[in-house]
């Protein structure tokens, strides 16, 4: 008798059934279904192995659940941003700017979303408590800290002033102005 041959899974194989997907890399004929997440081997009978897979109950019924359901992709926005969703997150962050210059509360925000939602027509604007407290927090004060230690860097002068309103012994404030004048030459 002579002896069996392993059939593999070629290039050609992948092209005929793209859901079935090669699992190890140091052979060529065990493979993965991505329909039913099925391993099985080809090695016996190559193409045959397949289309006797495709025949299983398991592989049917996930096929059918697959066609009937959507994907999780579906429920999610895409990550290129157009320019109306730049326009938006410009207008959320404007108003998280607003709220830190004017001292407004994060409970605040959900009303004001709200009303802005309703008076501007504007259906896709959510910018309430934790949105506002995300964009300050992971957004406006990084950038601003990497502002004002830059600003710190360049500065020529700071000048401090202490003033103690004649108490002795007293904690005061103190007030400190940057200055970034031009140095003379």
């Amino acid at each position: 008798m002579a002896p069996k041959r392993l059939c593999s899974f070629t290039d050609k194989l992948q092209n005929e059934f793209p859901f079935i997907k090669k699992v190890k890399t140091d052979n060529n004929f065990d493979v993965q279904c991505t329909v039913c997440l099925s391993t099985f081997s080809v090695s016996h009978g190559g193409k045959t192995d397949i289309t006797y897979h495709m025949k299983s109950n398991k592989h049917k019924i996930a096929q059918k659940a697959a066609l009937t359901s959507g994907k999780v992709n579906n429920f999610f926005t895409p990550l290129k941003a157009n320019d109306e969703s730049l326009k938006l997150a410009a207008k959320e962050i404007t108003l998280a700017f607003h709220t830190v210059m004017h001292n407004h509360s994060f409970n605040s925000m959900t009303c004001t979303a709200d009303l802005i939602r309703l008076l501007f027509n504007e259906k896709k604007f959510t910018c309430a408590k934790t949105k506002t407290r995300d964009l300050i927090v992971n957004i406006l004060a990084p950038f601003a800290m990497e502002n004002t230690i830059e600003g710190l860097k360049k500065a020529n002068y700071i000048r401090g002033a202490i003033w103690g309103g004649g108490r002795v012994c007293t904690r005061t404030p103190c007030n400190f102005g940057v200055h970034n004048w031009p140095r003379p030459h």
